[in-house]
């Protein structure tokens, strides 16, 4: 008779293990490799650093509010990039972190200051606020706008905590 096990292993990918017996005797087993993974609760620990990114296509004032990271753990802000396609065109962004109950309501403001994204990329390591709490809305708002970009891309980096 065979065993099936199941295991959520690395980055949540659900493994299986499946065991043949036959006589009482087994004669294939892949459990092991699957119990030698690392656990998803360690993971993001093993690694220490996150980045998440965002792409923005046609970006406008009216997006602000509508797009919220959620860290899977408390992090600690350590570098904020962005940048645009289109020659003098900019984006001003900004970070507030914003309680769960109310992912609505502005927040305490992550950066020192906007960071103004541009063509020849932009990035900032000075923050206000840059430890953010486990599971509560990180919030992206955009400030200004000028000479029409077509896309903003924004990447967040942080620490585990």
């Amino acid at each position: 008779m065979g065993r099936l096990k199941f295991y959520l292993g690395v980055l949540g990918i659900l493994f299986l293990a499946w065991a043949l017996t036959l006589q009482g005797e087994t004669k294939l087993n892949l459990d092991n490799q699957v119990k030698s993974t690392l656990p998803i609760e360690q993971f993001a620990v093993a690694n220490k650093t996150i980045t998440k990114t965002i792409n923005i296509f046609l970006p406008t004032t009216a997006d602000t509010n509508k797009i919220q990271l959620y860290w899977p753990t408390a992090v600690t802000l350590q570098r904020v990039a962005c940048s645009t396609d289109v020659a003098s065109s900019t984006v001003s962004i900004q970070f507030d972190e914003r309680a769960e109950a109310t992912p609505n309501t502005a927040g305490t403001n992550s950066l020192t200051a906007t960071l103004v994204c541009d063509t020849d990329s932009q990035t900032t390591t000075s923050f206000s606020d840059a430890i953010i709490a486990a599971d509560v809305p990180h919030n992206l708002q955009i400030t200004a706008m000028a000479n029409t970009p077509t896309v903003v891309r924004i990447h967040v980096k942080a620490q585990i905590n």
